[in-house]
């Protein structure tokens, strides 16, 4: 599948963060929520929730998008999910957070990110990536192929549920 726009994406890499990729990765995090629809509190106070440290990386799988022009432009990370989040109780990986530098969006460097982060995750034998994602980032998950799972429990379910089996 070729996601639209995906023509600026040819000089990027695609490669497994290290503990020194910290340091680049934490201010691109900052820098992507700047464009999400919050307060500026609601931001300030959730940031460190987001960002991620060395000692992460041993629970997760982190994966960086870099251009030789403007370094870590993308960052993307999987984590096992519980079974009781994925269709049928199936083994999932959960995409823990998928960040783009502003002025990097429609380029096609998710989509690359999203797409290798299924390989892997397929890798590792996991059925399928589950995806939470922000209202405003359904569209993008519904154009690389994942379908909306439905809310069974309204106490439990998050509302904008993904999923892509491999």
């Amino acid at each position: 599948m070729k996601f639209p726009n995906s023509a600026h994406s040819s000089d990027v890499a695609l490669r497994q963060a290290g503990p020194e990729d910290i340091g680049c990765i934490n201010p691109l995090i900052a820098a992507a929520m700047t464009t999400w629809d919050v307060t500026e509190r609601v931001r300030r106070i959730s940031l460190p929730l987001y960002q991620y440290r060395a000692h992460d990386l041993e629970h997760l799988f982190v994966l960086v998008a870099e251009t030789p022009d403007s370094g870590i432009v993308g960052v993307a990370a999987i984590e096992a999910a519980e079974t009781s989040q994925c269709p049928g109780n199936c083994n999932g990986a959960l995409l823990h957070g998928i960040y783009m530098l502003p002025g990097r969006h429609r380029q096609g460097i998710g989509f690359l990110l999203l797409e290798k982060m299924a390989v892997i995750a397929s890798s590792r034998d996991f059925d399928g990536l589950l995806v939470k994602a922000k209202r405003e980032a359904v569209s993008f998950f519904e154009a690389c192929g994942y379908v909306e799972l439905p809310i069974e429990d309204y106490g439990r379910d998050y509302p904008y549920r993904y999923w892509k089996g491999f």
